[in-house]
């Protein structure tokens, strides 16, 4: 790859990881929702939630984005069209699929998940 063109890239890396710390930061200060920016949960024990997710966007067990800044994001490793079939090594459906994606948001807690990319199945932990 060409030098500029790398250097290129990793200048719109940095850049975009600034603008995720500063909407962060604007979100917190504010108290107000930056749309499309994932939240994680903070490790005061009342702001625990138990209705988010690792940041995966999903039509039933199929994968159709990830939530700009959330664990699932930052892996960069989600495409549309993976298909997720195992979740803490339990079969997924439709019907359970976000249930078992979905944390109690314990800070520092990992939740595997199994995805069928192409012709592969590859593990990951998040």
């Amino acid at each position: 790859m060409d030098a500029s063109i790398q250097q290129q890239i990793t200048l719109t890396i940095s850049l975009t990881q600034q603008c995720l710390r500063i909407c962060a930061q604007l979100q917190e200060d504010s108290k107000i929702s930056v749309p499309g920016l994932y939240k994680a949960p903070s490790s005061n024990s009342k702001d625990v939630r138990e209705d988010t997710t690792v940041g995966l966007m999903l039509q039933g067990t199929v994968v159709s984005g990830t939530l700009l800044g959330s664990p699932a994001w930052a892996a960069e490793f989600f495409a549309e069209g993976d298909i997720i079939i195992l979740v803490d090594n339990m079969a997924v459906n439709e019907e359970n699929v976000e249930q078992l994606i979905r944390g109690n948001d314990v800070p520092d807690t990992m939740v595997a998940i199994t995805v069928r990319k192409g012709g592969m199945t590859v593990a990951l932990d998040l």
